[in-house]
């Protein structure tokens, strides 16, 4: 297990890494991302009348995830640091899409970017993992989409609604409204209240393309 925590939809918990030791930071995180919102809109999703809403939309990781990281930018437990560990998965997986092998993206993230070599290795296993992994790449531009759409004073309740996609909020919203989908029973509570009280962080993701 590469990741220190996930959420299983189809048995509906959360794994923990046995072999990893929280600080409390990584729990206010864990709090916010895995449960805060990857549990809720399991649940969420598995309430709805039709399937499509747990089975997931199309590109519903990219939301998903972006909604996760967006929950602890709510809850002020968005940190620089946790902005640069996202940029370099992407710059990993960049690496991945060019034929780099797992050494040359370790060195290149250490000797690059000036990465402690723990971080570096951690970052490339979980790029690596398979054969290759791709999905980190999402976690940013997820994060960009869900921030200008909250900015834009939309409605986050219904990214919740389950393992949707922010492309499709226009088909989600007339589902309800034929009844043919509920609102969310389960609410991020970080999501009522912007507690960040980073402007180094919202100036970033203002000006992130």
């Amino acid at each position: 297990m590469s990741a220190i925590a996930m959420v299983l939809n189809n048995i509906r918990s959360l794994i923990l890494n046995a072999k990893h030791t929280f600080s409390d930071d990584e729990i206010a995180i864990l709090t916010n991302h895995e449960i805060g919102v990857h549990m809720v809109t399991t649940m969420n999703g598995l309430q709805q009348p039709l399937k499509i809403f747990s089975h997931g939309f199309p590109n519903n990781v990219e939301t998903q995830e972006g909604l996760a990281v967006f929950s602890e930018y709510m809850s002020d437990n968005l940190t620089l640091k946790r902005l640069k560990e996202l940029a370099y998965r992407v710059i990993a997986v960049d690496g991945l899409a060019k034929g780099y092998s797992f050494s040359k993206t370790f060195r290149m993230l250490v000797n690059l970017y000036n990465l402690h070599k723990e971080e570096a290795f951690y970052i490339t296993v979980r790029v690596h993992r398979g054969g290759g992994f791709t999905k980190d790449h999402l976690y940013l531009t997820g994060l960009k989409k869900v921030y200008d759409y909250y900015k834009q004073g939309k409605d986050l309740s219904l990214l919740l609604t389950g393992k949707v996609s922010i492309e499709y909020i226009k088909e989600i919203s007339y589902l309800i409204d034929k009844k043919n989908a509920i609102f969310s029973k389960h609410i991020t509570s970080s999501f009522s209240n912007n507690k960040n009280s980073n402007k180094t962080i919202d100036f970033i993701l203002n000006n992130l393309k």
